[in-house]
């Protein structure tokens, strides 16, 4: 775990953090390389951002002290880091995070979701290191689908599939938005659950 912002004040925390997740990613990708001309197998990771108050400090006894942060944002930054897996994208981040770094780094919405240990749903985003061409038909497709237009969002996740052949995430929208056009469920509130 990393964390920016303490003990000292940071105000470009969440871009800070956002940046350093994709310089792992770029080195990440470097060392993979050197492994396949080896012949060994790649390794991966995930990385979950997440902006807000914490408790940060010295905790633990005489033998082991740790200086760390604990509270809801450090929550769901590990529910983050989980995500990472269910979308197929490295680095995911909360809605705080990503309105922080607007502007400053591409950003895209991968959907509603409500994570373990919340009641409360929260927008998932990815950072990038680019914006993608096809992301704006992903963002009208993810609208659909917390909409409840469920066919109108099959159309638009199959042109972003079609559109970003390596995107595994508008595929696996794609199939949540045919299961759930097939059956419709009473009070959709356009979140799903994990």
């Amino acid at each position: 775990m990393a964390f920016w912002g303490a003990p000292l004040p940071t105000p470009d925390h969440a871009r800070r953090g956002c940046r350093a997740g994709l310089a792992m990613l770029a080195r990440l990708a470097l060392l993979n390389e050197r492994l396949a001309a080896r012949g060994v197998a790649s390794l991966e990771m995930g990385i979950g951002v997440n902006s807000g108050p914490a408790i940060v400090g010295t905790v633990g006894s005489e033998e082991r002290v740790e200086y760390t942060l604990l509270g809801d944002a450090v929550n769901v930054a590990s529910r983050l880091q989980e995500l990472t897996k269910v979308y197929g994208r490295p680095l995911v981040m909360g809605e705080t995070t990503s309105r922080a770094v607007a502007g400053a780094m591409a950003t895209r919405r991968l959907d509603r979701a409500r994570v373990r240990g919340r009641q409360e749903p929260l927008f998932v985003y990815e950072a990038s290191s680019r914006p993608d061409a096809w992301a704006p038909v992903y963002e009208e497709g993810l609208s659909a689908y917390v909409d409840g237009r469920f066919e109108e969002a099959c159309s638009l996740f199959e042109r972003a599939a079609r559109e970003s052949p390596g995107d595994p995430a508008a595929p696996m929208m794609l199939e949540r938005a045919r299961r759930l056009s097939a059956d419709p469920p009473e009070g959709w509130d356009g979140c799903w659950r994990w």
